[in-house]
This record gives C-alpha cells, structure tokens and sequence, in this order.
C-alpha cells in the first residue's frame, strides 16, 4: 500500500476575456476537466490491476480505463503507486516490476520502464522532466529520466525502502526493513552526496511533506511492537528529528492539507493538527463505518480545495471495493465504485 500521496487538485474555470472593439481580440476557452483517479491493485498474481476514473463535473465513475484505452491489455500486477507529471501518470506495477508511463488524457499507454534487473518497484517521485526516483525492494532507489523512459543512476538506501518524497533539494525513502527497519535516508539530489540516515520510528512506510517538514508514518514491528510507532517530524534543513507523535494501532496511509494530517490506523482514521502537532480527534472516523466487512481502510486521498477525504475500501479483498467520501468533520457525503483493492487515490487536472 501506499501510497504516497501527491495531489493535484485545482481546476481552473472556463476564461472567456473579451477586449476592446478596436483590438477584438478574445482569450480562448480553457478546457479543463477535474477528477479521481484511483489505482486498484486487483489480487496478487492475477495480472488484474487496473484504473478507475472519477469525473468531479459529472459524478461519473468509469472502470477498466486502461484496458480501454489499450486494446484491452492488461495494465498488471499489483499496481501501488502513481504520480501524475506534465499531463502523464507514472503507475509503479510492483510485481510485474515496471513503471508504466500513461496519458492522462485517455490512459493509453506512453511506455514503460523495466525493472527486472533492479528489484520489485514501491513508491515514485518526479522532480523535474529529467530526474525521476523509484524506490525497490533491492535495498536501492532507481533514479530515471520521466521525458525519455531511461534508467541514469541507483542509489543504495536502506533496507526494504518503501515511500519516497523531495523536499529542499534532497530526496527522502522510507527504510521499512519490512517491519525492522527505522531509518529516513536523505539524499543531496545534485550528484546524490551527502546521503544521512535519520533515526525515526519502526517501519516507516509512507512519507508525506507540508512547506517545512517531512513526516514519517512508522507502522511499527507487526509481530513484536516496539511502542515506535507514529508520525515522525524531519527538519529537511537540517535532517533531524524534532517531534513525534505516538499513534497506535499500525498506522500507514496519510494524506496531507490545510495544516491538517489524517493518518489511516487498525481503527479508522485519525486526525492531527500540525500548527499544534497533535492529535484532534483518535477517530475521525471509524474503520467499520468505511468497510462493513471489518477488514479496514486501505487508502487515503485528501481533496484540499474541497476539505473532503476519500477512503479506500477493499471489503474482503477478493471483490470489487469502492472509495468512500466524508467531509473533515467526518459526515458521509458519497461511494464511488472502484476495482479490486483501491490502493492509490490521486486527484488530477487537465487544461
């Protein structure tokens, strides 16, 4: 899962700018076009990802978008992450180990990169339209070129690394070490220098950042809990640890907004408030009011413009899931009908 989250979500409106008589010259319309996109992972070797795509004006919700843009093809197994950059979506396919590239436009395939020789893909960031960064579970971060598909560099990390984000010049990547890990690697992205390792919680997993800080989501030691886990406060000035907040329950998904942090927990969802660093409310909304069948909420999106955040529903992982919306307050406001496990929830805008 997931996800790390980066958002988009400002649709412009239609501008219709009409001059004086004597210049009679008129601004064109912008076209836009606002909404979700939510990546299922589907089942584990079943090569059934796919995508679901949320219309925002219409209230539309259309599935299999991949496949319908791609002759039918298979989008593959175990998507779990996107970034969406200059009108395209760079999907992380996790056990097909490739980055498949799409146009937003329509979701038909760009490319793809392969990924066999540097290990299982996780999370992706995208800096610019040369430097791009793959976080896999070869212990290394693949560092590629999102305008021409190629590979450039790797970077040795931690153990297991998971979530990946840029902040103030330095990527940061999740040491998971798959439940044993409790490092942030940060890295100078000019000629990859400097790389330290912060101290955080156990099994950090999703990384998040506001204008100051990076936060780590640490879901802790599964089978042996340590009492470390929480979200953990970087200074990416000065790479050390400064707060932390103790959150139980496994906490892993998050999202990010408006001074505020919702982060996802065996028991529903809890919110914090970051002007204060602490906790507003443990359960902002419960576990059992997103999936009836008991088993959780797997993902989060959090629509900043409109203060509305979408939970992932996977019912029992076996069937098509959906995506709940409530408000901050945490009053239900819709479903939306999504595939197999929804494991990222992006928002996106096209002008």
């Amino acid at each position: 899962m997931k996800k790390p989250l980066i958002y988009l979500l400002i649709a412009l409106p239609l501008l219709f700018n009409a001059c004086s008589n004597d210049d009679d010259i008129v601004q064109p319309p912008v076209e836009t076009e606002k909404g979700v996109v939510i990546i299922n992972e589907g089942l584990f070797g079943q090569n059934n990802s796919s995508v679901t795509y949320y219309d925002l004006t219409t209230g539309e919700a259309t599935q299999n978008d991949y496949a319908a843009a791609n002759n039918g093809a298979n989008l593959g197994d175990t998507a779990n992450d996107m970034e969406i950059f200059e009108g395209k979506g760079y999907i992380v396919v996790n056990v097909s180990k490739k980055l498949e590239v799409v146009n937003m436009s329509d979701f038909s395939s760009a490319g793809s990169i392969d990924f066999t020789d540097y290990g299982d893909p996780r999370e992706v960031t995208i800096i610019s339209a040369s430097q791009g960064f793959v976080t896999t579970y070869n212990d290394i971060v693949v560092e590629f070129n999102p305008s021409n598909l190629s590979i450039t560099d790797t970077i040795v990390v931690g153990s297991k690394p998971e979530g990946i984000v840029y902040h103030s010049g330095g990527i940061f990547v999740a040491n998971s070490g798959w439940g044993n890990g409790s490092t942030v690697t940060a890295i100078n992205v000019n000629g990859k220098s400097g790389a330290s390792n912060i101290e955080v919680g156990v099994n950090p997993r999703t990384l998040l950042t506001d204008e100051n800080f990076v936060y780590a989501i640490c879901s802790d030691n599964y089978f042996s809990p340590t009492g470390r886990e929480g979200i953990y406060k970087i200074d990416p000035a000065t790479l050390t640890l400064v707060d932390s907040i103790i959150i139980g329950g496994s906490p892993g998904d998050a999202a990010i907004g408006n001074g505020k942090l919702f982060v996802v927990n065996a028991t529903g969802l809890v919110s914090v408030d970051l002007n204060s660093f602490t906790i507003e409310n443990e359960t902002l909304i419960s576990a059992n009011d997103v999936n009836s069948f008991g088993f959780g909420i797997y993902s989060i999106g959090y629509d900043k413009n409109n203060e509305l955040i979408y939970l992932g529903n996977p019912k029992d992982f076996t069937q098509n899931g959906n995506v709940a919306v409530f408000d901050i307050s945490g009053v239900e406001k819709n479903r939306i009908d999504a595939g197999i496990n929804p494991g990222t929830i992006l928002f996106y805008v096209s002008q």
